[in-house]
């Protein structure tokens, strides 16, 4: 990329157009790439080749950027209609994905309207982020820290969307239900974060975090909160369960939920 953008400042612009043509082909080509070549196209009044470039992006990604060229092309042409349904999927992906402020005000400057913003994150962008959960696992805990930190409650929405979506894949799903109940506290939704923290203590009784998390759900939810203890409870009783848990309890003896976890597959 960093080479073909040399060459073009030292006016050798049709050896890198030639070269990002054939890269553009690619499914490893980033998607910078493309929008540059769509741009050189552009100037030389191959609006279809153009086009096309930007088409090979959206294929595989709706990326914000890609779409932002779309628009600009339209624009160019006068073709309102055409950059209006770009801006409106633009807008469909800023409040999950982008900084919104800055899409609309670029979008009022080029003199299109400003959609109002969908409740829910497309499917495609779902799925999208779901396949990329389930390509490295290991990320949902950073993923899920992230968006609290970023107090973005589209982002965290569309976080849990890709979660839920993606868990009956999961090699490891016991993260993911601890990740899907925080971001749904962070949501200010307790029914979504108690029903994900049930199903990972059902998977596994002896989860520290999902058992602190437990203690955490507003007092309104206190029935529900016994009725979780009870089904713990009535899990299979299992020694080897209670010798475990006693090991992390007498490591971290203040944690006082492991130990009500403790009396609670006792008695079953």
């Amino acid at each position: 990329m960093l080479l073909n953008i040399c060459r073009i400042l030292a006016g050798r612009r049709v050896e890198a157009q030639l070269d990002l043509t054939d890269w553009s082909k690619n499914a490893c080509c980033p998607m910078d790439a493309r929008i540059l070549l769509a741009l050189l196209r552009l100037e030389d009044g191959d609006r279809r080749g153009a086009i096309a470039s930007l088409a090979r992006n959206l294929a595989q990604i709706d990326d914000p950027n890609t779409i932002q060229a779309m628009i600009v092309i339209h624009a160019e042409r006068n073709d309102a209609g055409e950059a209006q349904r770009w801006a409106q999927r633009l807008c469909q992906l800023a409040v999950f994905w982008t900084d919104r402020p800055m899409v609309a005000g670029w979008l009022r400057a080029v003199g299109l309207e400003v959609c109002e913003c969908p409740a829910e994150p497309p499917d495609a962008l779902v799925e999208q982020l779901a396949l990329e959960v389930l390509a490295c696992e290991s990320v949902i805990p950073s993923l899920e820290a992230a968006a609290r930190y970023d107090l973005s409650h589209p982002r965290a929405l569309l976080l849990l969307r890709a979660l839920e979506s993606a868990f009956d894949r999961l090699e490891a799903p016991v993260p993911a239900c601890e990740a899907m109940a925080r971001l749904a506290l962070t949501l200010g939704d307790a029914a979504t974060a108690r029903r994900w923290i049930d199903v990972g203590l059902g998977l596994n009784p002896l989860c520290a975090p999902l058992a602190i998390l437990l203690s955490t759900l507003p007092a309104a939810d206190r029935a529900e909160i016994e009725r979780a203890g009870a089904e713990i409870a009535g899990l299979p009783r299992r020694r080897e369960q209670i010798d475990a848990l006693d090991v992390v309890i007498s490591a971290h003896p203040d944690w006082h939920d492991l130990r009500r976890v403790r009396r609670r597959l006792e008695a079953a």
